[in-house]
Formats: structure tokens, C-alpha cells, sequence
């Protein structure tokens, strides 16, 4: 039983190193590939909408589905955390108003959960690939912080 249990835990980290790596890449990729906000120009190409969400206006379901799995998912599971900065840097510019301040109450604590899962990612590849971990929190903060402090 005990094998069984350390078998599942292993694989949980795994999981949670590799779906951390794909929020990175999915993270880098955005910054690339997607150039601003909505444009009316015809095509299938991403752009962001006013939460820095991705969205395409695809006319085909293909199109929106291999975007939103390439850019949407791994933007989307850093909202919380970007939001919250973003909250409370415009608090601090706005001599530390108690209305920004307190709208990011809820995006601090719904941040906890990635922030435990990208943590294990970490751990995980720091064990297996160190250089892979350094990369991997270098590119995770680099975006937190790039869409917190953008607003």
C-alpha cells in the first residue's frame, strides 16, 4: 500500500513539473506570438482581450480550440496572481486606496493553489533537470510580473 501511495504522490509531481513547464512555454509563446489588443483584421490570429486573456475570432472551432489549448489555458492559470499585483499596484499609486486594496483580497487567496502547484513543479524539476527549474521560475515570474506591473 505504501508503494502504491509513493507511486501516486510521483506521478502527482510529475504532473504538476510538466504542467508548469506548459504554463511557461504557453507563457513565452503569448509574449511572441500575439501581438496586442482586439483588431478587426480577418483571420484566425490571437489577440488579448482587456484582462490580457487570450481570444482569437477563429471561424472555424479547430482554430479557437488549438489556441486556447497553445496560449488560453496557460494565461488563464496565472490570472489570479497577476491580477492581484496588478490590484495592488494600483494601490500603491494611488496612495494605498482601500478600494483597490481590498479587490485584491480574492485574487491573493484564489492564488494560493497555483502558487503551491507551480511550487511543486519547481521542486520537481529541480530534483530531475536544476537547470530546468532555474528556467522555469525565471519564465513564471518574468510573466507574473511583466502583466502585474502592466496595468
Amino acid at each position: 500500500m505504501r508503494k502504491a501511495a509513493a507511486r501516486v504522490i510521483a506521478i502527482g509531481k510529475a504532473v504538476a513539473g510538466w504542467f508548469g513547464l506548459y504554463v511557461a512555454a504557453g507563457g513565452v509563446l503569448a509574449y511572441i506570438i500575439v501581438p496586442g489588443p482586439y483588431t478587426d483584421a480577418p483571420g484566425c490570429y490571437p489577440f488579448h482581450d482587456d484582462f490580457a486573456q487570450i481570444e482569437t475570432n477563429c471561424s472555424s472551432a479547430a482554430g479557437d480550440l488549438l489556441w486556447a489549448f497553445l496560449l488560453g489555458i496557460p494565461r488563464l492559470a496565472i490570472t489570479p496572481m497577476y491580477l492581484a499585483i496588478d490590484l495592488i499596484w494600483a494601490s500603491a499609486k494611488n496612495s494605498w486606496d482601500m478600494f483597490y486594496l481590498s479587490r485584491s483580497v480574492p485574487y491573493l487567496i484564489s492564488s494560493i493553489p497555483p502558487c503551491a502547484l507551480y511550487f511543486v513543479a519547481f521542486s520537481y524539476w529541480k530534483r530531475h533537470r536544476a537547470w530546468v527549474a532555474l528556467l522555469f521560475a525565471l519564465l513564471m515570474s518574468m510573466e507574473v510580473l511583466a502583466l502585474g506591473f502592466a496595468g
